[in-house]
């Protein structure tokens, strides 16, 4: 009697054999991703203040998305990021503690580990610190009518030393949540009295 023929497809075990070497779409498409993001964590360190600054506002919607977030984090982003916090622009030093601020809401839990390890604390605190001192003097000036017409025109790009505030405070919270290292550093500082008068509806209210 005639043997029995067996299938090919038995042999075919697997992922696809690709005998173009073709690369798919979705391989292609993921590895333009990682590029662009590497790309603009290397622009981090640019001698432009537009491109740290953009680098920042872009880092920062990028890691909402936990895949990206960890490709980042593998990638160095915290260390990157850390010295942005004290840099010489104000717009890139708040950028980055916003960036900061939406990684340290990523579940992965190396996020908040590599921020204590590269002592994020250290600058956050005093770029908080020094907001705040800014932001209450800022409040506390009298004002003339110039001064009014110059916060009208604030009041709809935004005050940049609130936002600076309102970041670092909430990278501050995230990161002593996560960390009894970070709530160390928070109570040595002494920020409590400051994070309770931020906490007040008047320190960021509409002039």
């Amino acid at each position: 009697m005639g043997k029995v023929k067996k299938s090919t497809m038995s042999k075919r075990k697997g992922a696809r054999p690709n005998p173009t070497g073709v690369v798919e779409v979705d391989d292609a498409e993921a590895v333009e991703e990682t590029s662009k993001e590497i790309s603009f964590l290397q622009k981090l360190s640019s001698p432009a203040v537009e491109e740290r600054h953009c680098s920042c506002l872009s880092l920062a919607n990028i890691v909402l998305e936990e895949e990206s977030a960890t490709t980042l984090l593998d990638a160095g982003i915290v260390r990157e990021l850390g010295p942005l916090l004290v840099d010489a622009d104000r717009s890139v030093r708040e950028a980055a503690a916003g960036a900061l601020r939406n990684l340290s809401l990523c579940s992965n839990e190396k996020a908040c580990e590599q921020m204590i390890a590269a002592d994020v604390m250290t600058p956050v605190t005093a770029l908080f610190s020094q907001a705040f001192t800014e932001l209450k003097a800022q409040q506390a000036a009298p004002k003339d009518d110039t001064s009014m017409e110059d916060d009208g025109k604030a009041e709809k790009t935004g005050d940049p030393l609130s936002s600076c505030v309102e970041q670092t405070l909430h990278l501050l919270l995230n990161l002593t949540e996560a960390s009894p290292v970070a709530v160390e550093v928070f109570n040595r500082e002494g920020l409590v009295p400051a994070v309770i008068e931020c906490v007040q509806p008047t320190v960021f209210a509409e002039p």
